[in-house]
C-alpha cells in the first residue's frame, strides 16, 4: 500500500467542537486486490475516531475538512472494514473525528490494516491532524 508520502507533517482542521473529516490518499501495490481490514490512529490525545470510510479518490487529497465533508466522492462511501481495493485506483481514507475534553486534540496519523492473499499488512502515513478553535485562517 502506497499511503501517503514519506513526510511528516501536520494539517489543522477549525471546529468549535465539533465532529471533523481527515484523510489521506492511497493506492495498493502489486496486481492483487486489497481487503482492508481498519484503520487507527496513531498517538491520538483528545481525539476519537468516529468512524472510517474509503472512497475513490475523484477529488484528490481530502486533508482536513468539516463534517460531512464538501466532496463530491462522499456519496461513494464505504465502511473501511471489509472493503476490497483494485490496485489500478487510487482512493481516499476519511476518517471522522471527535474532539474529546479540553483540548489538545491531536492524531500522528492513520495506520491501515489489510491483506493481499491471506497475508496481513500495516502501513502508516505521517500526516498528524490537529483540531483547534480557530487554525489562523
Amino acid at each position: 500500500m502506497n499511503l501517503g508520502g514519506p513526510d511528516e507533517w501536520e494539517t489543522c482542521v477549525s471546529s468549535q467542537g465539533a465532529d471533523v473529516s481527515v484523510g489521506d490518499v492511497f493506492s495498493i501495490d502489486g496486481d492483487e486486490t486489497a481487503l482492508l481490514s481498519s484503520v487507527a490512529l496513531v498517538n491520538p490525545e483528545g481525539v476519537a475516531l468516529k468512524s472510517a470510510y474509503v472512497l475513490p479518490a475523484t477529488d484528490g487529497y481530502v486533508g482536513a475538512d468539516v463534517y460531512p465533508p464538501t466532496i463530491e466522492a462522499w456519496d461513494q462511501r464505504k465502511p473501511v472494514e471489509g472493503t476490497a481495493v483494485a490496485p489500478e485506483n487510487l482512493y481516499s481514507f476519511l476518517l471522522v473525528l471527535s474532539p474529546v475534553g479540553t483540548g489538545p486534540h491531536t492524531t500522528d496519523g492513520l495506520i491501515a490494516t489489510y491483506e493481499v492473499n491471506g497475508t496481513r499488512h500495516e502501513n502508516r502515513n505521517f500526516v498528524g491532524f490537529r483540531i483547534e478553535e480557530s487554525c489562523g485562517e
